[in-house]
């Protein structure tokens, strides 16, 4: 766990600092801890890694930003770090051996399920990390046991064991489904038989899925999907061919699943006049199972339901009545999960810190990011979509306004500078803005002892503003953003749980 990684970091970094024997390059050290904290935009987690690093250990999780993790990892290839301490964000994909690696524990708690073992896979990855190619001659993978009998079995089950058999999922329902309206919408296939074929010739089909038995069984299960694709609006049935509909087609351009499309659409038809539009759209975009959930604890349901109760207005396809969600929330914790991911990235928007989110969500600066990545992706996706439907302008533009105030986590009024500008973000836009700069035709104007003076702008980044702020005024290239747009997702607009609590 990340609380694991960071309580066996501790013990490692008090071990190293208090021995006699010069573990570490106190110098190098120093130089590493200061690149991780100028990369990290937590506080919080920039003094804890400062500290830990200068004993020559850090932790290592997918809650650090990824330019920190990149500046861990390198510090560990250099020699400069002795030890990480780390979660299963090292096992792939990551090109980074070491000498030894110690697995404390192979088992692992999954919410509903308990602790459970670790794949054989995963052992195999975490243990193929011990050796490095040209400097050890061999590398040591050890596992933690707590008893003779737990030796022999951790023996027989993951180091004379092979990994587990690569099973494809492409025939689950929600994965098939993606793919057969991929399939029409670009025209590989227009009729069953052409699907049928199309499904066989996958990996799906390669591992024997497609006996003589299985294919009528198969061509049923395609066809139910296809029916469901038409009742969606997604495509129309022309004898026995088939072809997107304009809808279908955007669909499958933006990447969206056609179950999720399908909530989306139905969440932006009864979007009325009057609706917090970015409230109501974070709220809707995190219904897709693409958006990681933030954990709901049993002390704080009844005040996420208090929450929602009173923002039930802008609540798409609301799970039941609000009385009913007051009196018995226990029994709509996914829902409340919806919606307190949904508070999240509406505090993030209201341009709250990084560290004033952990504090309140346990949403780390990772999670934060991944968090926001797939939410600016699913606001496009539906902003496409509300073009496609022929929603009003405001919807549309409010949308594309929302979509970037999720990439950069910045109020409307910020956008015309985070956007425009490169080397500009959330803190430094709203430094300028302070200070009178709300525009580029202003910072066109600006001269650079004025800039310098503003808090946050050094010299060369107020070279490179005024540089690209009269490049764009003069080529007349500066993006904008509609007052409508701006003013539309600020009408009503509430922050989330960190307003309340405030």
């Amino acid at each position: 766990s990340r609380q694991g990684a960071v309580r066996i970091a501790r013990k490692l970094a008090e071990y190293i600092c208090s021995s006699p024997v010069r573990y570490i390059d106190p110098e190098e050290a120093g130089k590493l801890a200061e690149d991780v904290r100028e990369a990290s935009s937590s506080r919080i987690l920039a003094d804890e890694l400062t500290n830990l690093i200068k004993c020559g250990v850090s932790f290592h999780h997918a809650g650090l930003e990824l330019e920190v993790r990149r500046i861990i990892e390198d510090g560990f290839r250099r020699g400069v770090l002795k030890a990480l301490a780390s979660t299963t964000t090292l096992a792939a994909g990551v090109n980074l051996p070491a000498r030894r690696v110690i697995i404390n524990e192979y088992r692992r708690y999954e919410p509903g399920f308990g602790f459970i073992e670790i794949p054989v896979m995963e052992y195999k990855q975490m243990a193929g990390r011990a050796g490095r190619p040209g400097l050890d001659p061999y590398g040591e993978a050890i596992v933690v046991a707590s008893s003779k009998d737990e030796v022999d079995y951790i023996i027989d089950k993951y180091i004379k064991s092979p990994p587990e058999y690569v099973r494809s999922n492409f025939m689950n329902t929600t994965s098939l489904k993606f793919h057969i309206l991929s399939a029409i919408a670009s025209q590989y296939a227009e009729t069953l038989d052409d699907l049928v074929r199309f499904v066989s010739g996958t990996f799906a089909g390669s591992q024997g899925m497609f006996s003589s038995i299985q294919v009528n069984s198969i061509k049923r299960m395609i066809s139910r999907i296809v029916d469901e694709l038409v009742d969606y609006g997604f495509i129309i049935k022309s004898g026995d061919k088939f072809e997107a509909t304009e809808v279908g087609s955007v669909v499958n351009r933006v990447y969206l699943d056609p179950d999720t499309a399908h909530i989306f659409i139905l969440g932006l038809g009864k979007l009325g006049a009057g609706i917090d539009l970015d409230a109501y759209s974070l709220m809707l975009i995190v219904k897709s199972p693409k958006v990681p959930k933030v954990k709901v604890k049993r002390g704080e349901l009844d005040e996420l339901a208090q929450r929602a109760a009173s923002m039930w207005g802008s609540i798409p396809l609301k799970p039941c009545e609000e009385d009913e969600l007051l009196n018995y929330p226990e029994d709509y914790e996914d829902f409340l999960s919806e919606f307190k991911t949904a508070m999240a990235l509406l505090d993030w928007i209201n341009e709250n810190s990084e560290d004033q989110i952990m504090k309140l969500y346990d949403v780390q600066p990772g999670d934060l990011r991944v968090l926001s990545d797939q939410a600016e992706w699913l606001v496009s996706a539906l902003q496409e979509l509300a073009r496609t439907l022929k929603l009003g302008g405001d919807v549309v533009n409010g949308l594309r306004a929302l979509k970037y105030r999720v990439r950069y986590g910045v109020r409307g009024e910020l956008l015309e500078l985070v956007v425009n500008l490169e080397g500009v973000g959330r803190v430094r836009a709203r430094a300028l803005f302070n200070a009178g700069y709300r525009t580029i035709e202003d910072l066109a104007k600006a001269n650079l002892s004025e800039l310098t003076r503003v808090h946050g702008i050094g010299e060369r980044v107020a070279s490179s503003i005024l540089e690209q702020a009269r490049q764009l005024v003069n080529e007349g290239k500066v993006v904008k953003f509609t007052e409508a747009a701006i003013s539309g997702q600020g009408k009503g607009a509430r922050g989330g749980l960190l307003d309340h609590i405030l």
